[in-house]
């Protein structure tokens, strides 16, 4: 008769392997959060990325923004991007919007404005922590954004305000 111990010991120990090195596979999307303010009584959202909480409470957050609303007039695609850059006590946020770049492109049916758009702004908020996602902080920010381009039919400058919130990583 065949002692089956030893087999049994490798399946169970391949089977843990195997295991665990699923759990190391499965893990969570990288933290992120999101943005919204109405310009024109449209809802615009953003996405905040790779927030990063550094050394000496120094906070950045990447933003970018790809969505198509539905006006009256037909589609308008907003794509674009920016650096959210502060600071932290560990209680509350600062900080500046810079590097805001991006474009609109607005259709009626057969025919397209395009136009671009760049801007900065502020930001401030609180800090909270969580067991489950850790670090998250929220609050407003401000800005102006300001409207180019020989195809846009109106141009200049258009004052933001919203909400934010967002995950970090330490």
């Amino acid at each position: 008769m065949t002692d089956l111990r030893p087999a049994g010991a490798v399946l169970i120990v391949l089977t843990l392997l195997l295991w665990f090195a699923g759990v190391g596979l499965v893990t969570s999307e990288p933290p992120s959060g999101s943005f919204v303010f109405v310009v024109d009584g449209y809802l615009i959202t953003g996405t905040l990325s790779q927030g990063v909480i550094g050394h000496g409470g120094r906070v950045r957050m990447l933003m970018s923004i790809d969505q198509t609303i539905s006006s009256q007039y037909g589609p308008v695609n907003i794509v674009g991007s920016g650096t959210w850059v502060g600071e932290t006590d560990f209680h509350s946020f600062n900080g500046v919007i810079t590097d805001v770049v991006g474009t609109i492109q607005a259709c009626v049916i057969f025919y397209c404005q395009t136009g671009d758009f760049a801007g900065t702004g502020t930001w401030s908020g609180s800090m909270s922590w969580n067991n489950t996602v850790g670090t998250q902080g929220s609050g407003v920010f401000r800005g102006a954004l300001t409207l180019t381009g020989q195809q846009i039919t109106s141009s200049g400058q258009v004052a933001i305000a919203g909400n934010w919130t967002d995950t970090f990583q330490s």
